[in-house]
């Protein structure tokens, strides 16, 4: 009897370990890295982050002659045709220290401008994607971690990777956020704006990406002005009745503009409505979302909020 309930018990692990995390899917090539791949490429920013759970490690390849730019574009190649097994259920217990972070970006060789690129992470045997989808694969990072006579590297000490951008992959799987790796809103009451208000008025999509309008309004006694720079604007999602704190994208950190204006100033009683872009961070799953901007009352800085879903 006992050998029996042994065995039902292994049966039953088995079958949860199966159903939790799922890799019984064919071995593919990794979708998002196409995209890439196919870019007209003179040649790749790439920089490898290594955490050790103590300690940060950032190398950035960099290339200055013909050599080192073939030499580093085929590591790029070689590794966006990895493939892997898709996993479905994967949870944020099954990281495992190292973790690396790898972000590549093409540079286009006709129009002279970053295309978009890509930030991935890989621990224990799993590849995360900036787009949620996590790959059982073994890959080769050793190329990355080589230091050629222009390449740079840094350390520095690090609690935790929850506070990084570039480990941002683990915090969105699966469509959708794992709280365990977010931070907490730091914003309080007391550091909104008197009497500024924002009001979305809808949701579109552009390019793949979501568009929020918004209506800013100062119904307080002061002017109020805000900025256009990304750093100054946040995004942030209700998860269980808390609000954390989002990343950027570190690939596309660049390439999106949040307000057209570098810098409006909203008198007493005036409004204003503007369009944002949080392409910053990527493409928002469905949730509650609210929207923080920077500005200052006078010599006060503070923040005005909006609060949006998306479906």
């Amino acid at each position: 009897m006992f050998r029996k309930i042994v065995a039902l018990v292994l049966i039953i692990s088995v079958l949860f370990t199966v159903c939790s995390c799922s890799e019984s899917g064919p071995v593919t090539r990794i979708p998002e890295f196409k995209e890439i791949a196919d870019m007209d490429a003179g040649y790749y920013y790439v920089d490898l982050r290594i955490y050790d759970g103590k300690k940060l490690t950032v190398i950035s390849k960099n290339m200055w002659d013909k050599d080192s730019t073939i030499k580093l574009n085929k590591s790029v190649n070689s590794f966006l045709g990895c493939k892997g097994r898709k996993v479905t259920g994967w949870t944020t217990d099954k990281i495992k220290y190292p973790v690396y972070s790898l972000t590549i970006s093409p540079r286009m060789v006709n129009d002279g401008y970053e295309g978009r690129g890509t930030t991935v992470v890989y621990t224990n045997g799993y590849l995360i994607t900036s787009s949620g989808d996590v790959y059982k694969c073994n890959l080769d990072l050793k190329p990355f971690m080589k230091l050629d006579d222009n390449d740079t590297s840094r350390e520095t000490e690090l609690e935790d990777i929850t506070h990084y951008k570039g480990f941002r992959p683990l915090a969105y799987t699966d469509s959708k956020w794992n709280a365990d790796m977010l931070y907490e809103s730091m914003f309080e009451e007391s550091s909104f704006a008197p009497g500024v208000e924002v009001e979305t008025t809808g949701v579109r999509e552009e390019d793949g990406y979501q568009v929020v309008r918004v209506l800013i309004k100062n119904n307080g006694s002061q002017k109020w002005s805000y900025d256009d720079r990304s750093i100054f604007i946040g995004v942030e999602v209700q998860l269980d009745g808390i609000w954390y704190h989002l990343y950027h994208d570190p690939s596309i950190d660049d390439q999106y503009t949040t307000f057209p204006y570098p810098n409006s100033v909203l008198q007493p009683g005036e409004d204003m409505p503007e369009d944002f872009y949080p392409g910053l961070y990527g493409k928002l799953p469905a949730g509650k979302y609210r929207l923080l901007i920077y500005g200052n009352s006078g010599d006060e800085y503070n923040y005005a909020a909006a609060e949006f879903s998306v479906e």
